[in-house]
């Protein structure tokens, strides 16, 4: 009988523990909102990366709504993107890890299409490789959309104290899938930076 009530006090100290450890590393990793884009009342400094004949566009969710989201039109190449440069946003925030989170959609009707956040620049940084010339690095996974489906992305990145030395720099944060074609959308909504305690 002894045995089994120090068993059964052993148990409930082990799950508070665990609990506890659980509340612990919630507080630990908790983000920090430093930047929450909806476009519900302006296009809020992002604009085209690439050259191309796509247009961005600030698009409502119905007619009379007060909810907007980026869309570029005719989608012609895989790297055109709305574009947001992050530099100054991080330099104020300063180094360590951050996440992003972005929901995304396409009208495209292609089969298996996948579409990934980048964070693409001038020059290299720690996290920033240079690939030929091409400057960027992948920020989460690539995902597949369907067309039509908003989807969200997540990706993380971690900036070390040498990156953000600079007086200026670029740190584009743009979305990168395979190419559609003329008359094809691709949008973007709700795209949240975070900084990890």
């Amino acid at each position: 009988m002894r045995k089994k009530k120090w068993l059964n006090v052993l148990v409930v100290c082990t799950i508070f523990l665990g609990v506890l450890q659980g509340v612990v590393f919630a507080e630990e990793i908790e983000p920090n909102i430093v930047a929450h884009y909806t476009f519900d009342s302006g296009k809020e400094g992002w604009t085209v990366f690439g050259a191309s004949d796509s247009e961005m566009t600030r698009e409502p969710y119905s007619g009379n709504s007060r909810d907007y989201y980026l869309a570029i039109n005719n989608h012609c190449d895989s790297w055109v993107s709305p574009m947001i440069n992050l530099y100054s946003l991080i330099k104020e925030n300063g180094p360590g890890t951050y996440t992003a989170h972005a929901s995304v959609r396409t009208s495209s009707d292609k089969a298996n299409l996948e579409v990934r956040m980048i964070m693409r620049s001038y020059k290299g940084y720690s996290f920033i490789t240079n690939i030929n010339g091409n400057f960027h690095a992948g920020i989460g996974t690539p995902t597949q959309i369907y067309q039509n489906e908003w989807t969200d992305l997540s990706g993380s990145f971690k900036v070390l104290p040498e990156d953000i030395q600079n007086e200026t720099g670029y740190f584009f944060l743009c979305f990168d899938y395979l190419e559609d074609g003329w008359g094809s959308q691709f949008c973007v909504d709700e795209v949240i930076i975070c900084k990890l305690n």
